[in-house]
């Protein structure tokens, strides 16, 4: 990482600090300036405004969640325990990176025109982690054979409450954990009694 590089990474550290404490709205470049310790010159010449350096922090945050995420599954073997570590992981990094997008999700709204690019591309690479490995148990024989694209999107999609519940701190971890493991039962042994027809 070159000089330059490391700067620009301390003050997206110092900038994801005070946006997570006091929201896009009520934050100045200055406030940013101040917690990075640098000169105001040097953090427009990374970044050109309040809501580039906004979209920056959350984007990186976002990396680092599907970074954590795929470090998460390969620790573990077979397709339930690796998608069960995927979504725990994912849980858990909403609640530690996402603090600044918490509390500020309609402010998010307001720029997201410009950053959906890059947040399309961050969804279908998480998509493809998910197909992936839902793949890999139908070839198992893990998971029952069932189209692939269909049935990633009916996975992340039955999770999505508990992504935003995540956000906005509507279950505590204990319920959460208990969340996840219900639902993974559902979705991997079904609603049917043994033995019963559909």
């Amino acid at each position: 990482m070159t000089k330059d590089e490391a700067k620009r990474q301390e003050i997206l550290d110092a900038a994801g600090r005070v946006f997570a404490q006091y929201g896009l709205r009520k934050t100045t470049v200055g406030d940013v300036v101040r917690e990075a310790g640098v000169a105001r010159a040097t953090v427009y010449k990374h970044f050109p405004g309040k809501d580039e350096l906004f979209r920056a922090v959350i984007e990186r945050e976002l990396e680092e969640i599907l970074e954590a995420d795929a470090e998460a599954m390969k620790a573990e073997k077979g397709a339930r325990a690796k998608l069960h570590a995927f979504i725990l992981k994912h849980l858990e990094m909403l609640r530690r990176k996402v603090n600044a997008y918490r509390l500020t999700v309609s402010a998010l709204n307001d720029i997201y025109a410009e950053s959906e690019p890059h947040a399309h591309e961050l969804f279908q690479r998480a998509l493809m982690m998910v197909r992936e490995v839902l793949v890999e148990g139908m070839e198992q024989g893990e998971i029952a054979r069932r189209d692939p694209d269909a049935t990633t999107l009916a996975f992340l999609i039955a999770h999505k409450g508990l992504f935003l519940g995540a956000l906005t701190g509507y279950f505590d971890r204990e319920a959460e954990t208990q969340i996840v493991d219900s639902l993974h039962a559902l979705l991997f042994e079904g609603l049917l009694a043994r033995g019963e027809a559909a």
